[in-house]
Parts: C-alpha cells; sequence; structure tokens
C-alpha cells in the first residue's frame, strides 16, 4: 500500500510541463531525480511487483492458517477452541480472522479477549 501510496505522489506532483519537456520528477523520500519517462514505465511494473508479493504472502498465511484451523478444529471443547483461537491471533486482521473460522461472529466481538 505505501508503495501505492508512493507512486500517486509522485503521479500527483507531475505537471504536463514536465511530460512534454521531458523533465525529471524529485522523489521526495529517496531525494533522487528520475526522469519522467522512465518512471511512467517503471512504476507500474514496481507495482505489479509489489502486489504480487503481497498476493504470495497473504496464499501462505492461508495455507498456514488453514492447518492451524484444522489442528484447533480437533479440539471438542468450544470454549477451548475459540480460547485457542485468540491467543494465536489476539489481534483483529481480517483475514486471518476469515480463514480462522470467526465467520459466525462478529469481527469485533471476536477479536476482544474479553
Amino acid at each position: 500500500m505505501l508503495v501505492g501510496l508512493y507512486i500517486a505522489i509522485l503521479v500527483a506532483a507531475t505537471t504536463d510541463e514536465m511530460i512534454f519537456l521531458e523533465g525529471a520528477i524529485k522523489a521526495p523520500l529517496l531525494n533522487i531525480d528520475v526522469p519522467v519517462i522512465h518512471f511512467f514505465v517503471a512504476a507500474p511494473a514496481l507495482f505489479f511487483i509489489f502486489h504480487l508479493n503481497l498476493l504470495i504472502l497473504l496464499e501462505i498465511l492461508a495455507r498456514k492458517t488453514r492447518d492451524l484451523d484444522q489442528e484447533i478444529g480437533t479440539i471438542s471443547d468450544e470454549d477451548e477452541r475459540r480460547k485457542r483461537r485468540n491467543l494465536v491471533f489476539p489481534f483483529p486482521f481480517p483475514f486471518t480472522h476469515m480463514r480462522l473460522g470467526h465467520r459466525k461472529e462478529s469481527f469485533v466481538s471476536g477479536s476482544l479477549p474479553c
């Protein structure tokens, strides 16, 4: 997300004059001048690579949470299962809550330790 925001800031800072005269964009945090043409060619590829990396990491997380949910599913007591899920993932991350069987509970009540 931060890469997308950074690219959006650079795109918003680009003027028509920079594009027509093939000027350079001053990257705010990196303090380098990037030619406009190179930026508009490389930025979509860079964004795609970071997005693909995020999707791969979410797939790995989905597999691990599926395995964990199967292990927790073998516990016979419902209260103990809920306690184990909240101990393993105490912070409310919607992706893991959906994958760990918190579908029937509301998001806020399922994430609170009480």
